[in-house]
């Protein structure tokens, strides 16, 4: 029997050589690498690298994503060249303290079982959103392993008081928790979400205003940079701008095709006449042109009418995107590359039968694509039943309801953040 050490090693050699070979089978030549989302980290930290700050290709202050993939990527740059690939193979090779911090967490939840832990860090060498997304220009990998982190040092610390806990709550810990979950909060916008669950759970603890004090304190000293530096160019606090074009994109757009039945085109173009519209009669209002930050408020605002104005829709859509942030293939990102970067249409029309043939009979280049897609579906499944058999042993053991209330509203806040794009 392996020792952890020995566990460990074993762990690393192997989720290193799957990571690279998957990235050898399907996106060293990927077409699409430096397109959409990874063409703005790549641009940002070109500018970073070049020593003109974190500011887009004019010169301006960049105020659209939160920095901290770009940061990786300058340094990546710096170190190597400003070649993503290097960044890739940098980003695989950290990629493997996923599976140990997996490990980790794993006994930091359920402390007694060790075997438990081996079987979820060995899952996570073959889970298929861990192979893709470090051979990619996205913040997937680099946010995974700083808000796992994060997880591992909170969990330890949230002794609740109608819960038995062996552990003392450390405000060192909880403190560098609040650092970590900032950090991943630069790399990922999930600010109010994380933070709002993370502010709930410690008000459970014996020690309440002390360990909130503690932890909203490391939070704020790893972001606390980012929102002065907004704060002083636009006189707003904020994290990013990404917000508003995604609400109006993703939901507004999407609630003005179920409305009246029309296609994506039209119901985009109805939808920023309307954020035009707007934008003028603010603009007016206060005779000068409107911040960036300005015009996602509004943006924001807008889709916030529209899901009051249309609420059968609202929850037809919420619950579209739920469904398939929870049940949805991360080798859809591998039919996309296979594709050249062809999305699906957006289509009122499109039902679940297309979406099911997309995935059980594909039409792809790469015939290795098939096989990737059903073991990952047949993971799916028994993941699924791993999580329901263990929402069903909440109501005989004691233990697992403390448990499912530490996990849960993280589990539900992933999902609450994904309400406008599954």
């Amino acid at each position: 029997m392996f020792n952890d050490k020995h566990f460990l090693v074993f762990i690393s050699v192997l989720a290193f050589t799957t990571k690279l070979l998957f990235f050898a089978l399907f996106l060293k030549n990927n077409p699409c690498m430096l397109e959409f989302d990874s063409s703005h980290y790549h641009k940002i930290a070109l500018q970073i690298a070049t020593g003109n700050g974190i500011s887009t290709e004019s010169g301006a202050p960049q105020f659209y994503r939160v920095p901290g993939y770009p940061i990786f990527l300058a340094l990546c740059y710096k170190c190597f060249e400003a070649n993503p690939i290097y960044a890739i193979l940098f980003q695989i090779l950290l990629s493997i303290f996923i599976a140990w911090l997996i490990f980790f967490l794993s006994l930091t939840i359920f402390p007694c079982q060790k075997k438990v832990a081996q079987f979820a860090a060995l899952v996570a060498c073959f889970d298929i959103g861990y192979l893709i997304f470090p051979g990619l220009v996205f913040t997937e990998t680099l946010f995974v392993l700083f808000f796992t982190i994060f997880l591992i040092l909170f969990l330890q610390n949230l002794n609740l008081f109608f819960c038995k806990s062996k552990s003392k709550q450390s405000l060192i810990q909880l403190f560098a928790a609040g650092v970590f979950l900032g950090i991943a909060c630069l790399i990922r916008q999930v600010v109010p979400a994380m933070i709002c669950v993370s502010i709930f759970l410690l008000l459970f603890t014996q020690k309440r205003l002390r360990a909130l004090a503690t932890f909203i304190s490391g939070f704020l000293l790893a972001t606390g940079w980012w929102l002065v530096r907004n704060y002083l160019l636009t006189g707003y606090i904020f994290f990013g701008t990404l917000s508003g074009p995604h609400f109006l994109n993703h939901a507004a757009v999407r609630l003005e095709m179920g409305q009246h039945n029309i296609s994506h085109e039209q119901a985009q173009n109805n939808v920023y006449q309307k954020f035009n519209d707007l934008c003028q009669k603010h603009e007016l209002e206060l005779c000068r042109p409107l911040q960036e930050i300005e015009k996602s408020l509004i943006a924001e605002k807008l889709t916030l009418n529209m899901y009051i104005e249309r609420p059968m829709i609202t929850i037809k859509l919420w619950t579209t995107n739920i469904l398939k942030s929870a049940f949805g293939l991360y080798s859809s990102e591998l039919l996309f590359v296979d594709s050249g970067g062809s999305l699906p249409p957006y289509d009122n029309n499109r039902g679940l039968n297309t979406i099911v043939k997309r995935f059980l009979l594909p039409d792809v280049s790469n015939k290795w694509i098939i096989p990737v897609i059903y073991f990952e579906i047949f993971l799916l499944l028994f993941l699924l039943i791993g999580f329901f058999m263990f929402c069903a042993s909440i109501f005989v053991n004691f233990n697992n309801l403390c448990v499912a209330f530490k996990a849960f509203p993280f589990i539900f806040a992933v999902l609450f953040i994904t309400l406008a794009c599954g």
